[in-house]
């Protein structure tokens, strides 16, 4: 391409005029026609060499189209240079002479637009909206024209075409797809919102034995059925922490009893142990589908043995303060767990030890996991 500037006159004034504002600036000096006759040359002959390639939508135009854009702006700023300076003095038609100008630029500018189009460039047709709207300014202001003039409305025209030219701001994606953006979803209610994840329920069933101490002193075997209630709180970032309190309840119901005098043999009559007080536990999940809980619980224990001996039916009656301990494993998401734990008696004068072996299921956690996958 050739070189847009070919003398020092022509490389001050095309620079000069990209930054010169519009030609309704009174304080703008007027020049010569001899001054400005280089100028107007200059543009009209390389507005006539700058050709463009035709630019395929939605593909970057090739780099000669952006080097041609950047010289239609020049032109456009010579042209506006000229109109900006015209002289007061000129013979004529001077409204229609700088029309002719103001028209020029912009339409030097519409082309350097067409030939680079993108959001980026817009600011190419902005620039000739704003030559022409100060023209019309100018025209109805400074020069008295009615705004139904021809000539007022030839510009008016121009200008309208450049808006309905200007590219529109991008969308969102989920706007373009959908027509309208999606309302976020409402927050979780019922038992979703309240208590999901929040709350535990064991029922649990397994067997163990306790072994009474003292005067009393016999081993009892049961069978036991467990249940606990809690607050569950989940803690961490990656949820891999669990922390439960609530209150247990453990029924163990006797079915045998030996002593060093008596063989083991079953109990005659309904005999059972009643546990029940707080518990807190612990548990780490390093894989949702396994979980290690550990637990310490602090019950009251009160129940009624029968058992036969040689003078005929006899029962023993007892009840202790009994703290204890365990660990279980769970899996499927918390839903089952085996769960061993063991008690002794404080403060009393014959001792109370046992322990139980239980296999769990926490309701709430069943409730959960088909509350998960209904809503996949």
């Amino acid at each position: 391409m050739k070189p847009l500037l070919l003398t020092n006159l022509g490389v001050a004034v095309a620079f000069a005029s990209l930054f010169l504002a519009s030609p309704a600036r009174a304080a703008a000096p007027a020049l010569g026609r001899e001054d400005l006759a280089p100028v107007h040359k200059l543009a009209n002959t390389m507005k006539g060499q700058l050709e463009c390639s035709p630019v395929v939508p939605g593909v970057a135009p090739p780099a000669a189209n952006v080097e041609a854009a950047a010289e239609y702006a020049h032109i456009a700023g010579m042209f506006a240079f000229a109109a900006q300076h015209y002289p007061a003095d000129e013979k004529g038609d001077r409204v229609s002479q700088i029309n002719a100008l103001i028209d020029d630029a912009s339409l030097a500018y519409e082309r350097a637009y067409e030939c680079a189009p993108s959001l980026s460039n817009a600011f190419y047709l902005l620039r000739a909206i704003e030559l022409l709207d100060s023209r019309v300014v100018h025209l109805v202001q400074v020069e008295k024209l009615d705004e139904s003039a021809p000539r007022v409305q030839e510009l008016v025209a121009r200008r309208d075409r450049l808006r309905d030219k200007l590219p529109s701001p991008p969308q969102c994606p989920v706007c373009v797809k959908c027509g309208t953006c999606p309302e976020p979803p409402p927050p979780p209610s019922g038992y979703r919102g309240l208590y999901k994840g929040r709350l535990a329920l064991s029922l649990g069933i397994g067997g163990g034995q306790t072994r009474l101490g003292g005067e009393r002193a016999g081993v009892i075997g049961y069978l036991t059925l467990r249940t606990a209630f809690g607050a569950r709180f989940v803690l961490g970032k990656q949820e891999r922490h669990l922390l439960t309190a609530g209150l247990h309840y453990t029924l163990q119901a006797a079915l045998s009893y030996a002593s060093d005098s008596l063989p083991a043999a079953r109990t005659p009559r309904p005999s059972a142990i009643h546990q029940a007080g707080p518990y807190l536990e612990y548990a780490f999940a390093p894989h949702p589908h396994f979980s290690v809980h550990g637990h310490l619980s602090l019950s009251i224990s009160a129940g009624v043995v029968w058992f036969e001996a040689a003078g005929g039916l006899r029962n023993l009656g007892f009840s202790s303060l009994t703290p204890g301990g365990g660990a279980a494993i769970c899996t499927l998401r918390g839903v089952l767990c085996a769960r061993g734990h063991g008690y002794g008696s404080v403060l009393q004068k014959n001792s109370l030890t046992g322990y139980d072996l239980t296999l769990a299921v926490d309701l709430f956690r069943v409730t959960d996991t088909l509350l998960a996958r209904r809503d996949r």
